[in-house]
């Protein structure tokens, strides 16, 4: 009897101290729907990039060769569209370039600019402009293309979809 009691304690004990372990070092699991934006295919709008194979991010029942690239280009600019496998909400950059390169502005309902003191930095790969799908609660992304002088140069809409990739999970520090 003492015997048993002695090893019970013990066990709690050992789960006392994991749980506190646990809560000190904040440590929690974590699992959410691992949702995309995938574009409906327009003239013009061309998918350049996508994504690798399946099981490299720590996705349960991964969709392979997801679209995350996209470019439509006109005849005054390319409008470059980029979706993310990383978050759970689904969210596209986008940029629009002239021909020349110059980076052109872009206005249009649930479209966000990032700090705009970062784009005369003129970084090879960054994208000014974010747009969050899921808040835009199924509207199509409608975009108006600016030079810098405010002239519009074209307007684009593009429909889209969102659908699971997948169930991400892991352990994550707070």
């Amino acid at each position: 009897m003492a015997r048993t009691l002695a090893a019970r304690t013990l066990k709690i004990n050992a789960l006392v101290v994991i749980g506190l372990s646990l809560v000190a070092v904040s440590c929690a699991p974590y699992a959410y729907t691992a949702r995309h934006v995938y574009f409906e295919s327009i003239p013009g709008l061309d998918i350049y990039e996508r994504s690798g194979a399946k099981g490299t991010d720590r996705t349960l029942f991964a969709t392979q060769d997801v679209p995350i690239r996209y470019r439509l280009r006109t005849a005054r600019y390319a409008l470059e569209l980029k979706t993310y496998l990383s978050g759970h909400e689904p969210v596209v950059v986008l940029r629009a370039l002239s021909p020349l390169g110059a980076t052109l502005r872009i206005q249009g309902s649930h479209v966000g600019e990032f700090d705009p003191a970062i784009l005369r930095l003129q970084l090879p790969d960054y994208y000014p402009y974010s747009f969050n799908a899921e808040e835009a609660l199924g509207a199509p992304l409608d975009v108006a293309i600016l030079d810098a002088a405010g002239a519009v140069l074209g307007h684009e809409i593009l429909r889209y979809k969102i659908r699971s990739r997948g169930i991400k999970y892991g352990v994550e520090g707070l």
